[in-house]
């Protein structure tokens, strides 16, 4: 049977077939509560254990605004929305295999936030079972159903915007280095160069260098003692040898 309408009702076709404006608001909506990934500024450091930062987000966002006006239905309402502090965000630390590369966080730096799809408090606070490296179970269970959440984030560090873009970047070599290239550990094809006003080198046990050659400056002192302009004591002809260093 087909379906009926009148001059003052929709047809039963038009009330069951949602609307274009209708998904296109739902899918709005649903976006709206999906939180993925954001750059964000670190406000606090906490060296923990775990390390955390805590993080404004840096940019601003619009949410949905419940409106039942006429008008407002015809198009998606928005407004502002400001963010609180992120408190206690754990940060990645590149390293593997019983190694880590830290450095130095501090107020000011940039990080990209990513939002976990599931809870993070167990894994946190507990690791998983040691069953998980050959297949079992984790043990790591979420306490409520949040994805995606605020309380779920994780620090990258590392994420620069065009303001506190690395100066002098090397696109020939791996280098860690500091931002206005004062000290420099430079890795190339051809070897590497370590820049710096200072370098010590502590050893518990003991120091090789094995090379064909090695070039040492004019003002190199061993023992505190320069080695270019040091004499012997106790000097002779002869084919014998001369005393130790004063």
């Amino acid at each position: 049977m087909a379906s009926q309408s009148s001059d003052f009702l929709p047809s039963l076709e038009s009330r069951l077939t949602p609307s274009i404006e209708t998904l296109n608001r739902l899918k709005t909506d649903i976006f709206q509560k999906l939180r993925v990934a954001v750059p964000a500024v670190v406000v606090g450091f906490k060296i923990g254990p775990p390390a955390t930062v805590s993080v404004v987000i840096a940019t601003e966002e619009y949410v949905l605004k419940n409106t039942s006006t006429v008008a407002d239905q015809l198009q998606i309402a928005t407004m502002p929305l400001t963010l609180p502090i992120l408190e206690d965000v754990p940060i990645q630390i590149a390293g593997g295999g019983g190694f880590s590369f830290t450095v130095p966080i501090k107020q000011g730096d940039e990080v990209l936030l990513v939002f976990s799809d599931t809870v993070l408090d167990g894994w946190l606070q507990n690791g998983v079972n040691n069953t998980a490296f050959t297949g079992g179970e984790t043990g790591v269970y979420p306490t409520d159903l949040r994805r995606h959440s605020l309380s779920d984030a994780v620090a990258i560090c590392g994420l620069r915007s065009k303001p506190r873009a690395i100066a002098n970047y090397s696109t020939t070599s791996a280098q860690l280095r500091s931002d206005d290239s004062s000290v420099v550990i430079d890795l190339a094809e051809t070897g590497i160069t370590i820049m710096a006003p200072d370098v010590t080198v502590n050893a518990s046990s003991s120091a090789t260098v094995n090379a064909p050659a090695v070039t040492l400056g004019s003002n190199t002192t061993i023992d505190s003692r320069q080695f270019l302009f040091h004499v012997h004591s106790n000097v002779q002809p002869g084919t014998g040898t001369t005393g130790r260093v004063v």
